[in-house]
Order: structure tokens, then C-alpha cells, then sequence
């Protein structure tokens, strides 16, 4: 079987080699001589006596400047020279992937055993990908031990993605937004509404999504919720607690994926769509998940324990109070729910406790409550920015919390 496996990696060198066109053949392996490095994700290499221009898979690496665009991103020059460093003058090997065209190779590059994708985001020259690459568990890895030991660009106090970086305005003096700067383009349109006419204009705002699969859930919860004092964990929620991302499943110390919206109430289930939305999936201890079940959000109770621990939360028949630390987090996922998925489940936040499979939600009054008492945080901004890069779609409430008022306000 290796044999066989060796015998048509060749074979797809051999038909790149004849003609360089990466549609005459399957996806396979390509050698060449790197001839030009332009920015640190992207170079030209000679394969087959055609040249041809080359993306690094997994990896996106500071923009350099494109005139009447963006001006350049700190620190394109170092990672250009770091994979100029690497790969000049030497034979590379790239692993295409399926986005490859006649135009261009997409694929990851080795040199000297190594890969440029990986070098670059081990060394903080470049983010992980997500949008692409978003199950390769390795690049999340390196990116979170990049950023731990504050390497490369991780040393600068406020790093900009450069999918953010392209969708900016670059004026001399950009608004001040919560979200920071993509915020002000992606809400455009939504000036000076508010009640109905707010809600609608955010729900076909935020509609427009990447839908993840529930097991995709698994992988995005691990770089959406992690420790940010330790890469290696995931942030609990209800409890505050940090364990390892590698400790999930259905174990009485493990942990698992809460649906805030409690999945029962619209019947949504694990779908993809509602099911499967990570604005409102989160990681949480199983055992405190479990009492949690699908009571409604209230201030009152007794205390919640697990195995005689307290959680920091309260619980009584029909409703669940989560510790302060997390009561905002909490309404504004459920702000975000309910105008999302406004027409199909039909999710409706409401003031009731009541229990069942209608696609409704309490209680509204301790929502807006705890929205005013626990204002948004980094950690909260932090989780927002990395869903974008996930999802495509961002939670409204977390960037401008005021849109909480103008459209709850007389609740």
C-alpha cells in the first residue's frame, strides 16, 4: 500500500512537470525553485520550466501595501524576509490543495523537512487561518503557544488580522469602535434606527453566516473559548473554571458544549444552523450543564454545587442564575439569538419561565438586568473577533451594547 501511495504521488509530480497546469491533474505534489518571495504567505517558484505564483495554505501573514487599498501592516517586511531565509535558493515541495487553478498553486510549502505554513505561525509572523484550515488542530496549537510566549507580531499590543486589515477604512484617524474598526462597515445601514426597524436591519446583517457541522463545534470551541493565561485550556462558562481542551466528552470531569439557548426550547436539536451556532455554544463543565438543563435565565435559587464544589451559580425548579462574571456574556448571546434566528425557529425572548419545546425564552427583564450590570469585556471582544474569522458574522450586542436599549428599551 505505501508503495502504491509513493507510485501516484509521483505520477501527480510527473503530470504538474509536464505542463505546470494544476487542472490536468488530481490534487498531489509539486517541486520547483522558489524565484521570488513578494509578502510572507505568497511567492513565485519555477516547476516545470513554467512559473507560477504560489499561496501558502493555512496561513495569512501581514499585507503589504496596495496602493489606493491599505497601507502596509506592521511586520509584512519580517515575515517576507523570514521566508525568503527559508526557501532561496533551495528545491521546495508543495502539497497542493484543492483551490489550486491554473493561475495559481494553493498549497503548503516544505523545505528541508519543515513547513513555511507552520514556521511562520510557530514563530508569530503569521495567523492561523481559520477560515481555511479551520480542523487542522496544529496550526491552533502553534498560534496559541506563539501568542503565550509572545512571539513575532503577538509582542504588539493590539495585532490586526489582515481579513480585518483588507475590510478596514484607513483614515487618518479611525472611529472609535468597541469592535474596533471593521465594526463601522459591517453595521453600515443600521444609523439612527432603533425598535423594529433596528432589529430587522441586524437580522439580515447577521444572517449572512458560515454554518458550521456540530462536530466542527468541537475544534472552534477549543480557539474561541481558550485560557488566554494558558493556550492549552478552554475557559468554562458558568463556573469560570480552566481545564484542557483535550478534556471533552461526556465524563463527569469533562466538558461539553451548552447550547445558552437551550436547545429544546424551538426544537432545534443540533442542527446545523441554530444547533450549531458558536455565538451561543459554549464549553461547560458536563455535570454543571446537566442541572443548568433548559431552565430559564433568573435572578434566584439555591446554590448550584457540583460534587460539593460551588459553581457560583443558583438554581431553583424553572430557572437558572449564573455567577456575575458571566450574566452579561449570558444576555447578550440570548440578544443574539433571538434576533438572528427571528423567522426559522422563530426564536422569541419573552418574559416567562415557562418550560416546553416552543421556541421561547426567559426571562427578559433579568436579561436586560444583567446586560447593564456586566459590561462587555476583552475576553467577551476576543470570542466575538475569533467567531468572525469562523462564522462570518459577529454578535451585534457585543459591539454596540447601546443596540440592547433601542431595541428592548421600553421593556
Amino acid at each position: 500500500m505505501k508503495s502504491i501511495r509513493i507510485l501516484l504521488a509521483l505520477l501527480a509530480v510527473m503530470l504538474f512537470s509536464m505542463d505546470g497546469r494544476a487542472q490536468d491533474a488530481p490534487a498531489g505534489y509539486l517541486n520547483g525553485t522558489p524565484i521570488d518571495v513578494s509578502d510572507g504567505d505568497t511567492m513565485k517558484m519555477e516547476a516545470g520550466g513554467v512559473l507560477r505564483t504560489v499561496r501558502f495554505f493555512g496561513v495569512d501573514c501581514p499585507e503589504k501595501e496596495w496602493t489606493g487599498k491599505w497601507p502596509a501592516q506592521p511586520r509584512w517586511q519580517e515575515a517576507r524576509d523570514f521566508v525568503r531565509a527559508l526557501v532561496m535558493g533551495k528545491t521546495v515541495t508543495v502539497k497542493l490543495s484543492g483551490d489550486s487553478t491554473y493561475e495559481r498553486y494553493v498549497g503548503e510549502v516544505y523545505v528541508d523537512g519543515k513547513s513555511v505554513t507552520r514556521e511562520l505561525v510557530r514563530n508569530g509572523l503569521g495567523w492561523w487561518y481559520a477560515n481555511y484550515a479551520g480542523d487542522d488542530l496544529d496550526l491552533m496549537r502553534l498560534e496559541s503557544e506563539a501568542h503565550a510566549a509572545g512571539r513575532g507580531l503577538w509582542q504588539d499590543p493590539q495585532p490586526v488580522e489582515p481579513w480585518t486589515w483588507r475590510r478596514m477604512e484607513h483614515g487618518d484617524s479611525p472611529a472609535p469602535l468597541n469592535a474596533g474598526p471593521i465594526a463601522q462597515e459591517y453595521y453600515e445601514g443600521t444609523e439612527g434606527l432603533s425598535g423594529d426597524a433596528l432589529r430587522e436591519a441586524l437580522h439580515e446583517i447577521i444572517s449572512d453566516q458560515e454554518v458550521l457541522s456540530y462536530k466542527d463545534c468541537w475544534t472552534a470551541l477549543m480557539y474561541t473559548d481558550e485560557d488566554p493565561a494558558n493556550p492549552n485550556h478552554v475557559i468554562l462558562l458558568y463556573t469560570g473554571w480552566s481545564i484542557p481542551k483535550e478534556e471533552h466528552g461526556t465524563g463527569k470531569d469533562q466538558w461539553n458544549r451548552e447550547h445558552v439557548w437551550a436547545k429544546s426550547r424551538g426544537d432545534f436539536g443540533t442542527t446545523m444552523g441554530p444547533g450549531t451556532d458558536i455565538h451561543h455554544l459554549r464549553p461547560a463543565d458536563v455535570t454543571v450543564n446537566s442541572s443548568r438543563n433548559n431552565r430559564a435565565f433568573d435572578n434566584g435559587g439555591q446554590p448550584d454545587l457540583d460534587d460539593g464544589r460551588e459553581t457560583g451559580c443558583n438554581m431553583d425548579s424553572n430557572s437558572w442564575e449564573p455567577r456575575d462574571a458571566d450574566k452579561g456574556d449570558v444576555a447578550r448571546m440570548m440578544f443574539y439569538m433571538d434576533v438572528r434566528y427571528e423567522d426559522s425557529p422563530d426564536l422569541k425572548l419573552v418574559q416567562g419561565e415557562e418550560n416546553g419545546k416552543k421556541p421561547l425564552h426567559g426571562k427578559l427583564s433579568a436579561l436586560l438586568e444583567w446586560h447593564r450590570q456586566d459590561p462587555v469585556d476583552d475576553f467577551e471582544r476576543r470570542r466575538n473577533e475569533r467567531i468572525f474569522e469562523l462564522q462570518r458574522n459577529r454578535n451585534p450586542f457585543i459591539d454596540y451594547p447601546g443596540f440592547v436599549d433601542l431595541i428592548w428599551g421600553n421593556n
